[in-house]
């Protein structure tokens, strides 16, 4: 019997490390959406985003970028206690019922709902994490950022947008 055959869904992966294992792969959004969640602890999609979800923000996403046909410029991340994937020639298979906590990325994957056009997601996977672990992992994400400073911002702007 086929994954697809059994709900799961199989999906081309490059295996980016092995211990813990991490994959790189793209996923529908629309998938994405019903296989994903924004902490183990609620179930409220919009409240339980890292942070809550500016829908402003999810609609400009989905008019600017999904609308369009375009695809995003960086990669979700996702994290799961799952302790592998079953593989078969290169490709990984989720198992139906697989769930994955959105660790950066929450918007991106948002804007889909607002949009009829199923977007293509890029995604890094980071299995075998305990809650704490996913933790670590946003804070380590979010922590380091560093805002692009305003005068470079502006000079970039008058670049892709003269007017």
């Amino acid at each position: 019997m086929h994954a697809e055959e059994t709900g799961d869904k199989t999906v081309p992966a490059l295996q980016l490390q092995t211990s813990p294992p991490v994959y790189v792969t793209v996923i529908s959004g629309r998938w994405l959406l019903d296989h994903t969640t924004p902490s183990w602890r609620l179930q409220d999609p919009i409240k339980g985003f890292q942070r809550i979800v500016n829908q402003s923000r999810a609609k400009e996403i989905a008019k600017t970028v999904l609308d369009l046909g375009r695809t995003f410029p960086n990669a979700i991340t996702l994290a799961t206690d799952l302790k592998d994937f079953k593989r078969s020639d290169g490709d990984i298979i989720f198992p139906k019922k697989a769930k994955f906590l959105v660790v950066d990325g929450q918007h991106r994957l948002w804007a889909q709902t607002f949009s009829e056009m199923d977007g293509q997601y890029v995604c890094i996977i980071h299995l075998r994490k305990t809650e704490k672990e996913m933790a670590e992992l946003f804070l380590e994400i979010n922590e380091n950022q560093r805002r692009v400073p305003s005068s470079l911002r502006w000079d970039l702007v008058r670049l892709v947008r003269p007017k």
